[in-house]
């Protein structure tokens, strides 16, 4: 390896993990507030990550894996952006959906 490409790969390093931690701090940007606890949370029961996921239609099961998957997605990126506010928006809903 030369000297310009272990600079271009030091480089492309940098801009990876900085384009990573843009995109985490737009998750969590979003998660501060309310509103945008409230959007995740429908997007995330919509996803049905924890429903039944086959049928004896393959359309309806390769549909539902799909929306799990996108729900997949959208937990890991709570869990490893903002934890804390992922916590916060489960504690609402309960909150909001409780019969007290």
């Amino acid at each position: 390896m030369n000297a310009g490409s272990e600079t271009e790969v030091k480089e492309q390093g940098r801009r990876e993990s900085a384009k990573r931690a843009r995109e985490l701090l737009d998750v969590k940007t979003v998660m501060k507030t309310e509103e945008g606890r409230r959007f995740i949370n429908r997007v995330l029961a919509e996803s049905d990550v924890m429903g039944e996921m086959f049928s004896p239609n393959g359309s309806v099961t390769n549909l539902n894996l799909g929306k799990r998957k996108v729900g997949i997605f959208i937990y890991r990126e709570l869990e490893e952006s903002c934890p804390e506010l992922s916590l916060l928006m489960r504690q609402e809903y309960v909150k909001e959906n409780s019969d007290g």
